[in-house]
């Protein structure tokens, strides 16, 4: 499993600092590219319940989350020849939604091996965050030596290896009814409200990470930073998240996931107000280490309130739900963050510390400790 990580995360390694670049690169203005990164994430959240039901009913998930990275690789193939806003648009929307289930798919099993085999998520999930760091560097140093379109090709080459390592990962059956339906409906998520509460409040967390997302690297660029120094800044972050995930099957194995959730909540919101004032490579270093609690704590808390908590049978509805709240809440802080960025540039950070900030509040009122269920109880 920390192999099917490591490929789906060196996508992510090449996509999330440089794909901005690569829509700069193609004549996209600030405004366009908030656009192209923020309308396919709407079609995320429309289409993320699907394909969580579709991989529910599949008895062997493998077979569905291979399906999805092969159509997330055939679609991206079409980048070169889109021209324009519009048809880049179209090409990454059908990119989006096909890619939108292999993670969430991967998670699902993550999840069913830790219920089954009693697996360590964290030491499974860093081997994502090890990876990510060596596509950011490699990516950087690469696109150092040629030009932003060489950014493409990274793009294309870590699609490929990620269909190859989907198929090598380990079978996880679903819980699935004689008919091939689930034993429990989609919608019987929303008769539990802690659960809801978490995921929502994850979502804004999440969320508030938008402008660092879409802007951070175009920020760098323009205080003079060089690819390699901005793949090296986005790096320490992931080398801190690399040290919690470690120490993750301690950790939540002492702290109410609830609280690790509104801990990083309280981090992220702290880093955005630190943002306008940092204006060098090394103190630009030093806030990003903030990434292991602003993310990597959010995301343990999460995955280990969904493992305790999660309906048999829905393992992957309620990962596709939880990408369903943060897409949406995503392409809301995203779209945001282009007039932000647009008018106020660094100075509009701030402004995701609320969103920060709004998760917490509603994590910390709304939910509640996870009643454990049996290893056995599903996958």
């Amino acid at each position: 499993m920390g192999l099917a990580y490591a490929a789906i995360f060196v996508t992510f390694g090449v996509h999330l600092p440089f794909y901005p670049v690569l829509l700069n690169h193609r004549g996209l203005s600030d405004t366009e590219i908030a656009l192209v990164i923020g309308i396919p994430t709407l079609f995320r959240v429309a289409t993320a319940p699907m394909l969580g039901i579709a991989s529910d009913r599949v008895r062997d998930r493998r077979l569905a989350v291979l399906a999805y990275a092969v159509a997330a690789l055939l679609a991206f193939a079409f980048f070169p020849v889109a021209t324009g806003f519009w048809t880049i648009l179209a090409v990454m929307i059908v990119t989006a939604v096909a890619w939108n289930g292999v993670l969430p798919g991967a998670e699902a099993i993550a999840v069913g091996l830790v219920r089954r085999d009693g697996a360590d998520y964290g030491r499974m999930r860093l081997w994502g965050s090890v990876s990510f760091i060596a596509a950011t560097l490699i990516s950087g140093l690469i696109v150092a030596r040629t030009d932003a379109g060489m950014i493409f090709w990274l793009l294309a080459a870590a699609f490929a290896l990620q269909v190859i390592a989907v198929a090598a990962m380990p079978p996880v059956e679903t819980v699935a009814a004689a008919d091939g339906r689930p034993a429990v409906r989609f919608a019987d998520l929303f008769g539990h409200g802690a659960l809801i509460a978490v995921m929502i409040g994850t979502a804004c967390i999440h969320a508030s990470h938008a402008m660092h997302n879409s802007f951070a690297s175009l920020a760098w660029t323009a205080q003079g930073m060089s690819e390699a120094t901005i793949g090296v800044v986005w790096i320490v972050g992931v080398i801190a998240e690399i040290t919690l995930f470690a120490a993750a099957g301690r950790i939540v194995a002492r702290v109410n996931p609830v609280y690790l959730i509104a801990f990083g909540g309280l981090v992220a919101a702290a880093r955005w107000l630190i943002y306008p004032s940092l204006a060098s490579p090394v103190a630009w270093g030093a806030v990003q280490a903030m990434h292991a609690f602003s993310y990597g704590a959010v995301h343990i808390g999460t995955m280990a309130y969904l493992t305790r908590a999660a309906l048999p049978g829905l393992a992957g509805s309620a990962q596709s739900l939880l990408v369903t709240f943060n897409g949406l809440f995503m392409a809301l802080a995203t779209f945001a963050s282009g007039a932000l960025y647009k008018t106020y540039g660094l100075d509009g950070f701030p402004a995701m510390a609320l969103v920060a900030m709004a998760g917490v509040v509603i994590v910390t009122l709304f939910a509640r400790r996870p009643q454990p269920q049996s290893a056995g109880s599903g996958g």
